[in-house]
């Protein structure tokens, strides 16, 4: 694997819930947060310091186009009608953290996209049955068949939802990198690869 890629699940500020994926040669690591730790900066730190070329991030990285003058919705963009995703707007706080860190990154010459590890797990095969983020006991089940379907092996498995949506998004730049990903929305307002 050439490209070095980070997927991240975005997590409320203090939460502990910010979990980010990338690969070191041919294997995957992961590392997340703790409660009451500022995921901001500790993201900053350990993307300096990884330094990937591209960084898949679930968490809206623009606003409608209305905004910008490029659209009459106030609330959703092309791409979220089209994935049926959360508006930018009702994720508010997460979405303006989420559109800073992306030009703290390009201005590190980082690539940022957004993604949505909801739709990427569909498209693996069988997974999207098992993806059942709000019953705990189906995490082990998931992480058995996910792991199949990684392209390079896992260190440890991740211990949480969140930890799986990271590596759902990282699968989403993996995607990309092999040019079978899909892009929605329009380039005014903003892609969602998966």
């Amino acid at each position: 694997m050439h490209k070095k890629i980070v997927g991240i699940d975005y997590g409320a500020k203090m939460a502990g819930t910010t979990v980010m994926v990338w690969n070191d040669g041919e294997i995957l690591h992961w590392a997340g947060t703790s409660k009451n730790q500022d995921a901001d900066k500790w993201l900053e730190k350990e993307l300096i310091s990884l330094h990937p070329e591209w960084v898949f991030i679930d968490a809206p990285l623009s606003l409608p186009g209305v905004y910008t003058g490029n659209g009459e919705d106030y609330f959703y963009r092309e791409g979220d009608k089209l994935l049926q995703a959360m508006s930018p707007m009702f994720l508010g706080g997460l979405t303006a953290r989420a559109m800073r860190l992306k030009n703290q990154l390009d201005g590190l010459g980082m690539q940022v996209f957004e993604t949505y590890p909801v739709k990427v797990v569909t498209k693996l095969g069988d997974l999207k049955s098992m993806y059942l983020k709000k019953n705990k006991t189906a995490l082990p089940e998931f992480l058995l068949h996910l792991e199949k379907q990684l392209p390079l092996p896992w260190t440890t498995p991740p211990e949480s939802w969140h930890g799986a949506d990271a590596f759902l998004a990282w699968m989403g730049g993996y995607r990309h990198t092999i040019g079978i990903a899909e892009n929605f929305g329009n380039e005014q307002e903003g892609l969602i690869w998966i």
